[in-house]
């Protein structure tokens, strides 16, 4: 397993934020929504069910999304936004630490950069607690607050 992967999702961008949308929807919901979209096109036509849990209003879960897959296993989603494009660290909450660590391998963090614009880019990190106790520590750029 890769500690991480950059991902190619262009094709699943929503539309572009605006001043007025920025305010409306905000940075971390369009983000959200951009990796909502690659899932479903990556996995739902593997029998998969994406799930995004914030989709109609924040539900103040310690991950975002769901993807539950045909042979039972089920990963939540965590993902962290930023319109800098250059950020080199997302923040993490003590929640979210806590459920990536009795989660294990079925929590994965996915970070976006540059939210809003036609050049975002997602990098997602499986497995981040798997890579937070090992001895092989990778930069994941998340800082644990």
């Amino acid at each position: 397993t890769e500690d991480f992967q950059v991902v190619d999702a262009d094709s699943c961008l929503p539309k572009p934020l605006t001043e007025s949308s920025l305010e409306e929807r905000g940075v971390g919901e369009w983000g959200e929504e951009w990796v909502y979209r690659y899932l479903k096109e990556k996995y739902e036509d593997q029998g998969a069910i994406v799930t995004w849990l914030n989709k109609d209003s924040e539900q103040f879960h310690p991950f975002d999304i769901t993807v539950d897959y045909d042979d039972g296993f089920l990963e939540f989603i965590e993902v962290k936004t930023s319109t800098s494009l250059t950020k080199s660290l997302m923040e993490i909450s003590e929640r979210e630490i806590q459920e990536a660590v009795t989660g294990k391998e079925a929590y994965t963090v996915v970070c976006v950069f540059g939210a809003g614009t036609a050049n975002a880019k997602m990098m997602r990190l499986p497995f981040v607690s798997k890579q937070w106790q090992s001895s092989h520590k990778v930069f994941t750029g998340v800082e644990l607050l």
